[in-house]
């Protein structure tokens, strides 16, 4: 009486917790963390398991980075488990070969959302085998965001689910890429030859410090020097060097910190002109010193490594003064009208 008994009570006993394994087994695993969920159903087979892991693996590294959970669920699941988190989506890969011949992957993506579904068939039979995991994975990333992407619509129907944040953030238009800095600070120097015509050849050098205020716009604080020639004169002979500070602005076509460009100079410079006369038998020869102002227009071109930049520029100038080295009352050497001038050397920015 009393092994019937215990008989009787062992069976209820298996048969509870059987039904309770059961249950467990029925339920779908849920996430943690109050996070989205995204709900995926595979009705794949072997041999073609491979790409529904691939397809679990893929979405649970493309949405848990933008903060929604994906849960697997069998496919004896409601669409919405009784507790956990609510899903957003219920995806469903289902892959047939077909009597024809046909291989085909049917991707449905349940949103419960905007309640609303879509879905995508995909030849595999066309896609080589080692491609067919990642053509299936991609085209339900981009099915889930194109279904979502009715809520940016203005005319839309209202959606039935609140949109989480991470489904927002999702669908938001992608940030600008970042633009380096422009260039704000400029250092160059150069190597300078200038010919006023038939009146004086000088070679020198200028070096500059310039700051872009606008983004093609450098105005620059110069310095130039250069030696000049010795002309030969009916006593003897005589030379003019320069050397001043002045003013510049430059204009570029294309941004400062394209690999190549071209831009228009202008600049004004106050020359201090040392004379020096040289005399020959019993003549005399004096020096002098006295200023001039130098206006300049020259374009520059300049091919770009990193940070430093090759430059070529060619020009005019002119003499907003004459000055000029005399012999007996005739002229000798002389800053006067207008010259041309070329130079080439290299510049620095700095951000």
């Amino acid at each position: 009486m009393r092994t019937g008994l215990r008989q009787r009570i062992a069976g209820a006993l298996l048969l509870a917790f059987g039904a309770l394994s059961a249950r467990a087994e029925a339920a779908p695993p849920q996430a943690g963390g109050g996070r989205p969920v995204v709900e995926l159903l595979l009705e794949v087979e072997p041999p073609d398991r491979i790409i529904g892991t691939a397809l679990e693996r893929h979405l649970r590294a493309e949405l848990g980075a933008r903060d929604i959970d994906v849960v697997v669920v069998p496919s004896a699941a409601p669409a919405a488990p009784a507790s956990g988190p609510r899903p957003i989506a219920r995806v469903t890969l289902h892959i047939e070969h077909q009597e024809s011949g046909a291989f085909l992957a049917t991707i449905r993506v349940g949103d419960l959302i905007m309640d609303k579904r879509v879905e995508r068939t995909i030849d595999l039979g066309r896609i080589p085998a080692n491609g067919r995991p990642l053509a299936v994975a991609a085209s339900t990333d981009e099915l889930l965001r194109a279904s979502w992407m009715e809520l940016t619509i203005p005319d839309a129907p209202a959606p039935v689910l609140t949109p989480p944040p991470p489904v927002l953030r999702a669908i938001a238009a992608p940030a600008p890429p970042m633009r380096a800095r422009p260039p704000l600070v400029e250092i160059g120097v150069v190597g300078t030859a200038v010919d006023f015509f038939g009146h004086r050849v000088g070679f020198g050098g200028a070096t500059w410090v310039g700051a872009w205020c606008l983004s093609r716009l450098l105005v620059q604080l110069r310095f130039a020097a250069d030696f000049g020639l010795p002309r030969a004169s009916l006593h003897g002979s005589a030379r003019a060097d320069t050397l001043g500070p002045g003013f510049g602005l430059a204009f570029a076509f294309l941004p400062p910190d394209a690999r190549f460009g071209v831009r228009l100079e202008a600049n004004a410079d106050a020359a201090r002109v040392h004379l020096i006369g040289s005399a020959s038998g019993s003549a005399t020869a004096s020096d002098g010193a006295r200023w001039t102002g130098l206006a300049g227009a020259t374009v520059r071109g300049w091919a770009r490594t990193g940070p430093i930049a090759w430059t070529l520029g060619v020009g005019a100038v002119a003499a907003l003064h004459t000055v000029a080295a005399t012999d007996d009352g005739a002229a000798v050497t002389a800053i006067q009208g207008v010259g041309g001038k070329i130079d080439a050397g290299i510049s620095f920015t700095l951000r």
